[in-house]
């Protein structure tokens, strides 16, 4: 198997993962679960063409036994990451960041297609890349969104946080309820627990979902890197207890699901992570 190709396997299992797409192996033989419509016709050809390099890849791994189903946006400007999460035709949308009407309309398209029931729309923090699209999916869907108290106070700068970068917005409505530390979100047979992880805002929330093994940290915890803390209420102390505290000490094997960038997991920030106490050694 040459480098190259390595590389593009292993490039392809991320982006499709991704998008909610789960790969594995059975007795030489690729096996997919993906949700309507992911599967274009120029990625089955590249799933074809890197066949036994995906195999190779996959084969040590085992069957999946996930009951939630990520699918994820890249909307506005900051390439912000939205989420629209699901199992047993039940769905949460994460951080509804959509600022243009193509991008709402994307999110509303999936759902369709999938024939979801969206039962919650979350938010895991007040700013604005975050909630460009609260108000839309809130009104169209009837679900007004949840978030933790803490961060409501930065909805009512949603006008100057956008100026700021020179983006406009639509003030979104109040909270229609309040996510607190150890709070349950379900839907379908899924159960995530809310992690209060205060730093990058007052008010960040990060999702765990135990059995499944998956995290949502939206601004709390990147591939090598955490949340920037040079907003209003941002706090460095803060930041580095909730991820040393809260998130590194789940399961290694914990898929990160962050609200920029690409996925990462626990056991990988636990080792290279330069903010992580093990990757950069006691002297820090």
């Amino acid at each position: 198997m040459s480098l190259r190709r390595h590389l593009l396997a292993s490039e392809l299992l991320n982006d499709l993962s991704q998008n909610g797409v789960t790969l594995w192996s059975e007795d030489d033989r690729l096996r997919y679960r993906a949700p309507e419509g992911m599967l274009t016709p120029a990625t089955r050809a590249m799933m074809a063409e890197l066949k036994a390099e995906l195999l190779a890849i996959l084969r040590d791994r085992p069957p999946p036994q996930t009951s939630c189903v990520v699918r994820s946006f890249v909307v506005n400007p900051f390439r912000q990451k939205c989420y629209v999460c699901h199992s047993e035709g039940e769905a949460v949308i994460v951080d509804p960041g959509c600022s243009s009407e193509a991008e709402r309309q994307a999110v509303l398209d999936y759902i369709t297609a999938n024939r979801l029931s969206v039962v919650r729309v979350l938010l895991t923090h007040g700013h604005v890349d975050h909630f460009f699209g609260c108000g839309f999916f809130a009104r169209h869907f009837d679900k007004p969104f949840e978030m933790h108290a803490d961060d409501v106070w930065l909805l009512k700068t949603a006008e100057v946080q956008a100026n700021m970068v020179g983006a406009t917005v639509e003030p979104p409505p109040p909270p229609g309820g309040f996510l607190q530390h150890g709070d349950v979100v379900s839907f379908g047979k899924v159960r995530w627990e809310v992690l209060h992880c205060p730093g990058h805002s007052p008010g960040s929330i990060c999702f765990h979902d135990a059995e499944n093994g998956l995290l949502v940290t939206g601004d709390v915890l990147f591939r090598g890197a955490v949340g920037y803390i040079t907003m209003p209420g941002g706090s460095l102390a803060q930041l580095l207890d909730s991820v040393n505290d809260k998130l590194l000490p789940l399961p290694e094997d914990t898929l990160v699901y962050p609200g920029h960038g690409p996925l990462t997991t626990i056991g990988v920030e636990q080792k290279t992570n330069s903010w992580v106490p093990q990757a950069c050694g006691p002297a820090r």
